[in-house]
């Protein structure tokens, strides 16, 4: 190549715009939402920092008696951020921090407000599993929501997973309140006039339909398909009114025997180990 070539290139890369990206701007919903975080967060690193590093058990109930960040708090102002945003990602991710911190009706109406306007945010997926711990009516009914108008394959799987979760919990609380003398509680009012196996049976479909349509959505440390089939195996196995699988070992004299001997009999099992 010529000197005059060389020269003209050379001439023609520097004259080209630099190509460098440009920081994006954070809006001002995220950007609200990100500072509350992070705050909280830094609260709570702070308590368990000072938690793991407490010596005597008496230290570590003055720390968790005194140093544990106030959730309850930090909620009125993660509200204000979805109000004065509405509609906004900052609102959605907001209204998601006060359902993973919050209890009863403020619980209840961020998750409802978070449906009517962020239906097909990603961060509904963070939310599944944890409220399915809970048997009031209205989780079922988001969950069930959720799972029929996500957007995203990941966050209908979890729901589903999250729905099938809480039909099973609500199974077994129903039939505590509708033993002779059971508890009745007042915000599960309905639990006391549903059939549990009802409820356990369309926990059963459900974790089939996950084994079917949602076997690779990642959940934690495994898969939304490995898990409900080991929950499948423990329905159909391990549930109350199942025969029990026959167990085959030795007693403390080295004498062989096996679960089924004893049918017919009480038997009480002891499952134990060490690690």
């Amino acid at each position: 190549m010529s000197i005059l070539a060389t020269a003209f290139l050379a001439a023609l890369s520097l004259s080209r715009p630099c190509l460098i990206e440009e920081p994006q701007e954070v809006s001002a919903d995220r950007a609200a939402y990100d500072a509350l975080e992070k705050e909280f967060d830094a609260l709570e690193k702070s308590f368990y920092d000072e938690l793991k590093g407490a010596k005597t058990a008496e230290e570590r109930q003055k720390v968790a008696a005194s140093k544990r960040p106030d959730a309850e708090a930090f909620i009125p102002r993660f509200r204000e951020v979805a109000e004065r945003h509405p509609r906004t990602d900052g609102a959605a991710r907001s209204l998601a921090w006060i359902v993973l911190h919050a209890d009863g009706t403020e619980k209840r109406d961020s998750m409802l407000r978070l449906l009517d306007d962020h239906v097909q945010h990603e961060v509904l997926g963070k939310l599944c599993y944890d409220i399915s711990f809970d048997s009031a009516r209205w989780v079922g009914e988001s969950l069930e929501r959720i799972g029929r108008e996500a957007s995203s394959t990941e966050v209908q799987g979890k729901a589903w997973f999250g729905l099938a979760n809480h039909l099973q919990r609500a199974a077994r609380t129903a039939r505590r309140m509708q033993e002779p003398g059971g508890k009745s509680i007042e915000s599960l009012a309905y639990l006391k006039h549903v059939d549990p196996a009802v409820l356990e049976r369309r926990a059963e479909e459900i974790y089939e339909q996950i084994v079917r349509d949602y076997p690779d959505v990642k959940m934690f440390r495994s898969t939304l398909g490995d898990m409900a089939r080991g929950t499948l195996f423990e329905l159909r196995e391990f549930s109350i009114g199942k025969v029990a699988p026959d167990i085959v070992g030795e007693d403390i004299d080295g004498v062989s025997f096996k679960l089924s001997d004893y049918r017919g009999k009480v038997v009480v099992l002891d499952f134990w180990g060490h690690w």
